[in-house]
């Protein structure tokens, strides 16, 4: 049976992380192996699953010599790599390796003009005739092209969504309280600031609701310190981590997703399948993802806290339209249909 390496940094869950065992429950035909490229982390997406893990380091060149050692035992098998960068896509090309995959899942490829040179070499080094690109929004595939290879043409493949899991419920309840959540990492970049700053401005406006936020991250006692300055922290509640997250979008009444930059965007898509409407900025996966729901955009800009009050007053539009979107969303983000792409690719391979 021909053997398919998973490799990607961490497990520790984040938006690509957490999809890794929905990846590997839909790869039939196939025995799967992951390679991990850091050290072994006390969170762990695979901790419910039997599959193989192999792990490198928090040291890169330790890292990186792991998994040279690791490719050259099983280079004819299918490697496929998620976000790992040029580096470790090279040593795939160097040991002559045929059967490769690249799934794009991100936008940031440099932060110095230094890396953009290194970088560009590795990829230059990397991406082969053999090498099929994937991405998971059209806009990933649109920086990776302006920004790495012009002549790409990445697959499109959304992240997979479980509809099991996150589906509507039998008569959602809603009450006289709003209920206002986040679910995702707590780190910079996610615009917490200003996703507190909003509650606060609503609160003020004496809107009748409660704000919570789910997730960990290396922003969170910042972020409470910033809640307890603001004189709300019974009304504003940092939850932590929750494994069942499709149970707060269920109980809420809408999700607040003020990213500054996202490849994708998990958590709106799973809101709204589970019934619950978005509101978030007009940044492009947003744009991608709500096409047809220009009501779940709001502009990212100064002053935004009154547009948000405007769109929250109409919640019974939105819940609406939350209800019409998730039948297209099944559709378009099911994990079947992400399944049934990927075989067809791992087929092409051999």
């Amino acid at each position: 049976m021909q053997t398919v390496h998973l490799v990607h940094y961490t497990t520790r869950p984040g938006g690509l992380e957490i999809k890794m065992p929905l990846r590997i429950s839909g790869i039939k035909n196939y025995k799967v192996k992951v390679f991990i490229i850091r050290d072994k982390s006390w969170e762990n997406v695979y901790r419910e699953t039997s599959v193989e893990i192999a792990y490198g380091s928090n040291i890169k060149i330790i890292a990186f010599i792991k998994f040279f050692l690791y490719v050259l035992k099983q280079r004819k098998d299918i490697f496929h790599l998620f976000n790992a960068g040029p580096f470790f896509l090279a040593v795939l090309s160097l040991l002559g390796a045929k059967r490769v995959v690249y799934s794009i899942h991100g936008t940031i490829y440099w932060r110095s003009s230094f890396q953009r040179i290194v970088r560009k070499i590795f990829w230059g080094l990397g991406l082969s005739k053999y090498t099929v690109l994937t991405s998971n929004s059209e806009y990933s595939a649109k920086i990776f092209k302006e920004r790495i290879a012009p002549d790409s043409s990445p697959v499109l493949l959304y992240n997979p969504i479980d509809l099991g899991r996150f589906s509507k419920p039998d008569g959602k309840i809603t009450g006289k309280t709003i209920k206002v959540v986040y679910a995702g990492r707590l780190v910079e970049g996610k615009n917490l600031d200003r996703w507190v700053d909003a509650a606060v401005f609503l609160l003020k406006k004496e809107l009748d609701a409660v704000f919570e936020i789910y997730g960990n991250g290396s922003y969170k006692s910042e972020l409470q310190r910033r809640i307890n300055e603001s004189g709300y922290n019974e009304k504003i509640i940092l939850k932590g981590h929750e494994s069942h997250i499709e149970n707060v979008f269920r109980s809420s009444d809408l999700l607040l997703f003020l990213s500054e930059y996202e490849s994708f965007g998990n958590v709106a898509v799973e809101s709204v399948l589970c019934g619950t409407p978005v509101i978030t900025f007009n940044i492009p996966p947003m744009l991608e993802i709500f096409k047809n729901y220009p009501e779940f955009i709001i502009k990212n800009e100064k002053g935004f806290e009154s547009e948000l009050y405007g769109r929250i007053k109409t919640m019974a539009h939105l819940r609406m339209q939350a209800a019409k979107a998730s039948k297209e969303f099944a559709d378009r983000f099911g994990a079947d249909i992400y399944k049934r792409k990927l075989e067809e690719i791992y087929v092409k391979l051999n």
